[in-house]
C-alpha cells in the first residue's frame, strides 16, 4: 500500500467497519496540537511540542497530525469511527486537549458513531437509580450528559440502553438498582423517551435491541419498536444485539427448511447447528 492513502475511497465496496477511537491514542494528537509538555500542570500550552520533532519519522510530513485518520492531513484517511461516552468527558464546557481529535474535526472528512455507554451501567461504573421514573438526580445528570455529548459531537448515536443482563451482574445490579430483565427494558424505554423529547436534531439516533435469548429479544423489539414509528425519532438503523441477529437468521432459515424439507430432522439439525458459536454484534 502506498501512503498517503484514502481508505474510505479504497474500501468503499465492503462493509463499513468502525474503529474505536482510543482516548490514549487521541491524547497524543491533542497534546501535540497544543504544544503541551508531559505533565504540564496548567494545560494552557507551553509552546514546546509534546513529541520532539526530531523523533518523528520523515515519512510523516504533517507530524503527529499525520496519524490522525479523521483529518485530511492524515497519512491514511478513514472517515468512519466509533467513540464511547463511557470513555469520554461529558463536560462540554471544559477545554480538553485529550479529546481534540474528535471534538475539533472536519465533519466533511469524518463521521462518528457515539456509543451511549450503557455498558458502564451494566458494570456498575455509572452509579444511580436507573429504574424508569426513579427521579434519581445522579442518573439524570448522566442521562442528560450523554444526550448533550451526542448532539454536539456525534453524527449518529446509540440510545442509552440498559443491558438485559444487568441483573446477572452483582456490581451492576447493586449500583443501578436494576434487578430484572423487565426493569432493564423499562429503564431503556424511559431513556429513549427522554432522548426523543430533548434531542436537538444534530445527532441521528439508533435504537439498540437487547435480549439474552430468543424470547427476550422478541419481547424487547415488541416493547421498543413503537418509539421509531410513533415518535419519528431518527432511527434509520436498528443496532441489533447478537440474539436479535440470531432471530433474523433463524426465522429466515426456518422458513427455508419448512419449504424445502419433508422431515423435521432437518430443522432439528439446522436449529442445533445455528445455536452454537455465534459472533457477537453488540
Amino acid at each position: 500500500m502506498e501512503l498517503p492513502t484514502n481508505l474510505t475511497a479504497n474500501q468503499s465496496d465492503y462493509a463499513v467497519f468502525l474503529p474505536a477511537l482510543s482516548t490514549f491514542y487521541a491524547l497524543f494528537v491533542g497534546r501535540q496540537r497544543r504544544g503541551l509538555l508531559p505533565f504540564d500542570e496548567n494545560l494552557k500550552g507551553s509552546g514546546t511540542p509534546y513529541i520532539d520533532p526530531a523523533r518523528i519519522p520523515q515519512g510523516l510530513p504533517h507530524g503527529v497530525e499525520g496519524l490522525n485518520w479523521l483529518a485530511p492531513e492524515g497519512l491514511w484517511q478513514y472517515k468512519w469511527s466509533l467513540h464511547s461516552a463511557g470513555h469520554a468527558s461529558l463536560d462540554l464546557e471544559k477545554d480538553l486537549y485529550r479529546e481534540d481529535m474528535y471534538r475539533v474535526r472536519n465533519r466533511e472528512t469524518s463521521w462518528l458513531l457515539g456509543d451511549s455507554g450503557g455498558f458502564q451501567i451494566g458494570k456498575g461504573k455509572w452509579e444511580g437509580d436507573w429504574r424508569a421514573g426513579s427521579g434519581c438526580a445522579q442518573a439524570q445528570k448522566k442521562r442528560e450528559g450523554v444526550l448533550r455529548w451526542m448532539d454536539k459531537f456525534m453524527d449518529y448515536g446509540m440510545i442509552l440502553d440498559i443491558p438485559a443482563w444487568v441483573d446477572r451482574s452483582p456490581e451492576g445490579s447493586a449500583a443501578s438498582k436494576i434487578s430484572s430483565y423487565q426493569e432493564a427494558a423499562d429503564g431503556t424505554k424511559y431513556n429513549n423517551e427522554y432522548f426523543i423529547k430533548n434531542r436537538t436534531g444534530d445527532c441521528k439516533f439508533l435504537n439498540v435491541l437487547q435480549g439474552e435469548n430468543f424470547a427476550q429479544a422478541d419481547d424487547w423489539y415488541a416493547q421498543m419498536k413503537h418509539l421509531v414509528i410513533l415518535n419519528s425519532i431518527q432511527m434509520h438503523i436498528l443496532m441489533a444485539g447478537q440474539w436479535v441477529v440470531r432471530i433474523c437468521v433463524i426465522y429466515i432459515l426456518h422458513c427455508a427448511v419448512l419449504l424445502f424439507s419433508d422431515t423435521m430432522d432437518c430443522w432439528k439439525k439446522a436449529n442445533k447447528t445455528l445455536c452454537t458459536s455465534w459472533a457477537p454484534v453488540n
